[in-house]
């Protein structure tokens, strides 16, 4: 399987192929994972599958989820301009003559090998004729259904075929997976040089906000939270056999309840190492359980992503996050009063039914002036996809109309909108406008999202804790481009052709 988290600087293992790879490996099957897809040469891509298929390899995968074109012109001294989405047509973000020669090298070595795309980028409908399958969702059931059906000839489960010929497996929820009790287990070719892993704590969301299209939202207060003792076995030997410290927490909401923070905290308490965390939370939960602070930061809470989205009392009712944006602004003050080493990051929306470009530019000003404390912050416009693009839709995107938008024009996978404030290009033009300023200002830091993933490189100048208390203007982008990550790159793909040669 391939994978890859093209627009990270870093680049934490992505785990959607490695947990595939694992459910795999639990029924009997051999597989091995190729992260860092868009990095490899075509002869580097040959020499991995010239050392790894055979006539018994049944199945290529491709995880597709955070892949990008990177086919962009490049300028000396500066960063790699934003990157566009990959072409529905391709797997690969080397281009579709890279694909088709990648391709025409494994037929040449087994013509009956099938080929298969996952991920948040593949739906119902997609085309490309080098796919013989297309697994939508969450992939452990199906996974092990598809292989069931390679290798012994059982009959393929949740099967239909698109109007491309490409056969679906859809069984999305993977219901019948029993993730409470799975303990995740890494070898060696899937952490080879990382030093920071992702660690699944929980799925799906407690919420319902309208724009969210996330799978399981709406589960119940401890619907799919893995076990304590397996969560704490994963981190002991991950820790043991690889030295690894630091995590990227995939847990939708995690602060969800205080159950389970406090039976990660009892974990930590009887692990032989302070572990550091960062990961997804709900800031007006903090501000009604204000005493979970101290729990989260015992657990190694160091990093916080917030999805505020808007702070205005009207819109926030209406998309389904109705807390008062006053209380959650004083949340902040203090949070940053009681525990500094704790970076706060807060995703803001423009566009979301009753906000004014007025009021987003309103809200960016408090954040540059720090009358709103957060570390960083990122502003998009809102994104209304195409329901045939995707498994999984937002309410909006389910019916805009009801919540005021128009469709004025076809962005790709997106739609062109407008409604009575604004239209989606000049959302996406103050979005520019706002996310320039603050990248050049003294006030934003380095997201501690991309700092986690630039620590697992292990570069003694790139530390976690160093780098998220740089200010993004002051950070060398082009010598960690240019220089810290192919070093970085090299050395994984060195590691990689020893373990499996």
């Amino acid at each position: 399987m391939f994978t890859d988290e093209v627009d990270i600087m870093g680049g934490i293992p992505p785990i959607g192929a490695y947990k595939c790879a694992h459910v795999l490996r639990k029924n009997g099957y051999s597989c091995l994972v190729v992260n860092h897809l868009s990095s490899f040469t075509l002869e580097e891509i040959k020499k991995v599958i010239d050392l790894s298929v055979t006539k018994q390899t049944l199945l290529v995968g491709f995880s597709t989820t955070f892949l990008l074109n990177i086919n962009v012109e490049k300028k000396e001294g500066e960063p790699t301009p934003q990157l566009e989405p990959l072409p529905a047509n391709t797997v690969f973000p080397q281009g579709k003559q890279f694909e088709d020669e990648v391709v025409a090298r494994l037929r040449e070595l087994n013509p009956d090998i099938k080929l298969l795309a996952g991920g948040a980028k593949v739906s119902v409908s997609t085309a490309n004729k080098n796919l013989d399958y297309i697994i939508v969702g969450y992939a452990e059931t199906s996974i092990i259904n598809l292989m069931n059906h390679l290798a012994k000839g059982t009959k393929l489960q949740n099967a239909s075929k698109n109007i491309h010929g490409r056969i679906v497996v859809n069984d999305q929820f993977a219901k019948d997976y029993d993730f409470v009790n799975e303990r995740m287990v890494w070898l060696p070719e899937d952490v080879v040089n990382h030093k920071t892993l992702p660690l699944e704590i929980g799925r799906g969301c407690v919420f319902k906000c309208k724009f969210c299209s996330y799978p399981l939202n709406g589960k119940q207060q401890l619907d799919f939270v893995k076990r304590d003792y397996n969560l704490e076995d994963e981190l002991k030997e991950n820790y043991e056999r690889y030295g690894i410290e630091q995590y990227l927490l995939l847990d939708d909401t995690f602060n969800d309840h205080e159950d389970k923070l406090n039976a990660l905290e009892r974990v930590v308490g009887r692990l032989p190492f302070q572990p550091k965390f960062w990961g997804y939370h709900r800031l007006d939960l903090i501000a009604t359980r204000p005493h979970t602070l101290e729990t989260l930061h015992n657990i190694g809470v160091r990093g916080m992503f917030f999805g505020i989205e808007s702070l205005n009392p009207v819109t926030a009712k209406i998309v389904g996050k109705g807390f008062s944006g006053d209380k959650q602004i004083e949340t902040l003050h203090r949070m940053k009063e009681q525990y500094s080493d704790i970076s706060r990051h807060g995703s803001f929306i423009v566009g979301l039914p009753e906000d004014t470009l007025d009021y987003a530019r309103t809200t960016a000003d408090k954040l540059l002036s720090q009358d709103i404390p957060l570390e960083s912050w990122k502003f998009h416009e809102l994104w209304i996809a195409k329901t045939s693009y995707k498994p999984y839709h937002s309410e909006i995107e389910k019916d805009y109309g009801k919540f005021g938008y128009e469709k004025i024009g076809d962005l790709g996978p997106i739609i062109a909108w407008r409604n009575s404030h604004m239209d989606s290009f000049s959302a996406k033009a103050l979005v520019d406008q706002i996310m320039t300023e603050s990248n050049a200002s003294n006030k934003m830091t380095v997201s501690s999202q991309i700092a986690i993933s630039i620590a697992t490189m292990n570069h003694p100048n790139f530390t976690f804790d160093s780098i998220k208390q740089t200010k993004h203007s002051d950070f060398n982008w082009y010598k960690l481009e240019t220089e810290v990550k192919p070093n970085f790159i090299q050395d994984y793909k060195n590691q990689l052709f020893n373990l499996i040669s």
